[in-house]
């Protein structure tokens, strides 16, 4: 169940937002575009959620500050780590989101509360990816590419029926937003856990995962995909980037 969340993410993904949206930071640059434009591009990728499907304009000025001015539980902060590691030859955002950290069974056995603030969580993450893409006036940069590192994802994940159950929801109300904006993800060390986790979760993803492509645990076997798709100084040595490599900005 893992799986969609940064799925969904990944489009739908924290501490930014319109405080950062109305002063200079990392995701913008000479060519910034207006604030009213921003939430305008905001607001017609959110609207293909029923989340904000009848948000208006200043409701999504509203939510982005909101959003961003929530913190999370530390416990849930520490383990919901993600960075926008650089760019594309195509000046796309690439985002790395280490999946296999977040415990999500922990979380929704938690309660009502636990559930909240990973859904709060998944929203600043929504916010952070939308506005790295929409950081200028440029038409081509319309779409984000991701890895997700399920490293650590256990099956424990899998047969707990709440946890699965709270996923599926999850998904279905961000999926749309996803589909929007994803061009691509790259999913490594996806163990047998995390292939049963994606093919029981088909019929929600539907077409979403041709835009994603799993590699499993062996190292050999993905590290040249990364170095084929994206460049080096965009991606941390682990994977086989530049030593001295440093993420725009990270959360968690």
């Amino acid at each position: 169940a893992t799986v969609n969340i940064y799925l969904i993410l990944l489009c739908g993904l924290s501490n930014v937002l319109a405080s950062t949206i109305n002063s200079t930071t990392n995701f913008t640059n000479s060519n910034q575009i207006s604030n009213n434009e921003m939430y305008s591009k905001a607001q017609a990728i959110l609207n293909k959620s029923g989340v904000f499907q009848n948000f208006s304009l200043s409701e999504i000025e509203n939510w982005m500050h909101n959003i961003s001015t929530w913190t999370a539980p530390k416990a849930l902060d520490d383990s919901f780590q993600y960075y926008l590691a650089g760019h594309t030859d195509e000046n796309l955002p690439l985002w790395v989101i280490e999946i296999g950290k977040v415990k999500i069974r922990q979380i929704v056995t938690e309660g009502e509360a636990g559930k909240e603030f990973l859904d709060k969580s998944m929203q600043k993450l929504i916010k952070n990816v939308l506005q790295s893409i929409l950081r200028n006036s440029s038409e081509e940069v319309s779409d984000f590419v991701a890895i997700m590192d399920f490293d650590g994802y256990r099956m424990s994940e899998n047969i707990h029926f709440p946890t699965i159950s709270y996923m599926q929801k999850l998904t279905q109300r961000y999926i749309h937003i996803l589909d929007a904006c994803l061009q691509k993800a790259v999913v490594i060390n996806a163990s047998y856990a995390v292939e049963v986790l994606i093919n029981s979760n088909r019929p929600i993803l539907g077409k979403l995962l041709e835009k994603v492509d799993v590699y499993g645990t062996n190292k050999r076997k993905w590290l040249p995909v990364l170095h084929k798709q994206f460049p080096a100084d965009s991606l941390p040595p682990w994977y086989g980037g530049a030593k001295n490599f440093k993420p725009i900005k990270a959360f968690g």
